[in-house]
């Protein structure tokens, strides 16, 4: 299971993501969270923000979306922001994947 930084935001993902599982993020939302339509990524977000000072996500056209809670998970963090929306953040600080979680 994932240790949230904000356990009451995060809901039932930490029950979603276990680090033990070595499939990916992808895989384990398709598999445990199959009930709310699995894993379906959605392009052209942009992120913004860095660890230090919090992460936001934007959709061009959009107001930014902003981080509500995060996990880390292997080599890359899981965040939360509003509107139930999920991005995995590579080591790297890039943003690799986002899919809206509700």
């Amino acid at each position: 299971m994932t240790k949230w930084t904000n356990a009451e935001a995060a809901g039932l993902l930490p029950q979603i993501f276990y680090v033990e599982d070595k499939r990916t993020v992808q895989e384990q939302a398709n598999d445990r969270y199959a009930h709310g339509g699995g894993w379906h990524p959605f392009k052209r977000f942009k992120l913004h923000g860095n660890s230090d000072g919090g992460y936001s996500i934007q959709f061009p056209g959009d107001l930014p979306l902003i981080e509500q809670s995060r996990a880390k998970f292997r080599d890359q963090t899981l965040v939360l922001f509003d509107s139930s929306w999920v991005g995995i953040i590579e080591a790297d600080g890039t943003l690799s994947d986002v899919a809206r979680m509700d």
